[in-house]
C-alpha cells in the first residue's frame, strides 16, 4: 500500500516537474507544504496505531521524513 502511494505521488510530482520546469516554486511555499507532508506522515502512523490491525512505525515516520527531505533538497537547490 504504501509503495504504490508513494510511487503515484513520485511519477506525479516527476510529471509536474517536467510540466512546469521554467517556474521556481517559492521556498517558503514549499517549506510550508513540507512541513504539512510532515505532519501529515506522523499522524497517519499515530492514527494506525490507534487501528485493530495495523501498528504505527517510528521508522515509518523516519522514511517519511527523509523522503520530504530529500524533495525539499532537490526544489531548493535546482
Amino acid at each position: 500500500m504504501h509503495l504504490s502511494f508513494y510511487a503515484v505521488i513520485g511519477i506525479g510530482a516527476i510529471i509536474d516537474y517536467f510540466l512546469t520546469w521554467n517556474t521556481k516554486i517559492p521556498i517558503g511555499k514549499f517549506n510550508k507544504l513540507a512541513l504539512c507532508l510532515i505532519i501529515f506522515g506522523v499522524t497517519i502512523e499515530i492514527l494506525q496505531a490507534f487501528s485493530g490491525y495495523r501498528q504505527g512505525e517510528f521508522s515509518d515516520i523516519v522514511a517519511n521524513s527523509l523522503g520530504v527531505f530529500l524533495v525539499w533538497l532537490f526544489v531548493k537547490f535546482f
